[in-house]
């Protein structure tokens, strides 16, 4: 007698003589083997949950330019210190106002993408156009080589300033208020806002629920099988436990609200609309039962 397989979309039968077992390498069954003449069925069971977040985690930055390094961090500590104080304000514990990043980096003539280089460039070029039709006009030829000078200085790379950037990564477990705390922040002077991601903060009750169902599922799939096959269930062989997800959503941190030293007046804003919604947490279990006739 030999083994045979039967394969459908959600599981899988397999036969199993007790004579064949050990030589078929089905070493899973060497310690407990399935009786003579029953049948082997593996399935997967799947369930899910919705539950609204209790959480939301947010990047908070300020950036700010000057043309000394001192001077953008001086700014930018000013700021930061008042974005701080306005999220304790509004209830944020200091155990979940974080320090996620802190930079201080030079500003390129060539960084055509920083605001503040782009008004020195700009700036820069008006003077050079202005001199050099000066000089063309009045014919001067040492006018006209000290404006091609100065345009060859404008197009070369160069330090022209300084961005400092401190952005802080914070909880709030207030989702509801999460538009509100947002539209502080940003009168507050933070000009960076990343998020958000909403989670619920402990899942552990959710993640047994999932898990019960998820096995129920396995055993119901099971004996919709074992029924089309004239057999019923005997006893479970082994399980395999899937993954657990969708416990919270993902985002950008890089995301940017706004240019660095952008003034933004909280009047001057639309307030700031967000729904949490729900979280959709899933499990999957692979249970594989061993199955008799009836």
């Amino acid at each position: 007698m030999r083994g045979v397989f039967i394969t459908a979309a959600l599981g899988l039968f397999l036969t199993v003589p007790a004579q064949a077992q050990d030589t078929r390498g089905l070493s899973m069954f060497a310690l407990d083997p399935a009786s003579t003449g029953n049948a082997i069925l593996t399935v997967d069971g799947k369930a899910e949950v919705r539950r609204a977040p209790d959480l939301a985690i947010s990047t908070i930055g300020v950036a700010t330019t000057a043309a000394s390094a001192q001077d953008a961090a001086r700014d930018n500590a000013q700021k930061m210190a008042r974005v701080i104080a306005e999220l304790k304000a509004q209830g944020i514990a200091e155990r979940d106002i974080q320090t996620s990043a802190l930079s201080i980096t030079p500003v390129m003539n060539t960084d055509y993408g920083n605001p503040y280089a782009m008004t020195l460039a700009s700036n820069s070029l008006a003077e050079t156009v202005a001199a050099d039709a000066e000089a063309a006009m009045a014919g001067d030829a040492v006018a006209d080589a000290a404006a091609a000078a100065a345009l060859d200085e404008y197009a070369a790379p160069r330090i022209v300033g300084y961005q400092a950037s401190n952005v802080l990564r914070v909880r709030q477990s207030d989702t509801d208020g999460y538009g509100a705390l947002i539209d502080r922040v940003i009168a507050a002077g933070a000009n960076s806002i990343g998020g958000p991601a909403f989670q619920i903060e402990d899942s552990s009750a959710i993640e047994e629920e999932v898990r019960l169902l998820a096995i129920a599922d396995a055993r119901r799939r099971a004996e919709i099988y074992a029924a089309a096959a004239g057999l019923r269930i005997k006893r479970i062989v082994a399980m395999d436990e899937g993954r657990i997800s969708g416990l919270g959503t993902g985002y950008d941190y890089d995301y940017n609200m706004g240019f660095a030293d952008m003034a933004v007046s909280l009047p001057a804003l639309a307030s700031t609309s967000v729904s949490p919604g729900e979280l959709t947490i899933t499990a999957s279990v692979g249970v594989m039962f061993e199955l008799e006739p009836l």
